[in-house]
C-alpha cells in the first residue's frame, strides 16, 4: 500500500475507535459490556494491522462484526429488536 492509502486507512480506523468510545459513553448500562468488549476487539485488530501488517480482510471482518454488534445494541436500547 502507498503512504497515502495507509494514512487514509489510519484516519478511518482512528475515527472508528473514537466513535466506539462515544457509543460506550452514551449507550445504556445494559449494553456497556458488549460495547466495551467490541471496542477492545477492534482496537486489537487495528493494532495487529498496524504493527504486524495482518490482512486487510481480517480487519474488515472484525469491523463488520463490530458494526453488527453496535447496531444490535442500539436496537435494544431503543426497543426495536429485529428477529
Amino acid at each position: 500500500m502507498g503512504k497515502d492509502v495507509i494514512k487514509e486507512w489510519f484516519d478511518d480506523l482512528s475515527e472508528i475507535l473514537v466513535w466506539l468510545s462515544a457509543v460506550s459513553i452514551y449507550c445504556s448500562k445494559n449494553q456497556q459490556s458488549k460495547i466495551a468488549h467490541t471496542t477492545q476487539v477492534v482496537n486489537k485488530a487495528v493494532c495487529d494491522f498496524v504493527n504486524s501488517g495482518s490482512a486487510t480482510s481480517d480487519l474488515q471482518n472484525v469491523i463488520s462484526t463490530a458494526l453488527g454488534i453496535v447496531e444490535e445494541c442500539a436496537r435494544q436500547d431503543v426497543g426495536r429488536v429485529v428477529k
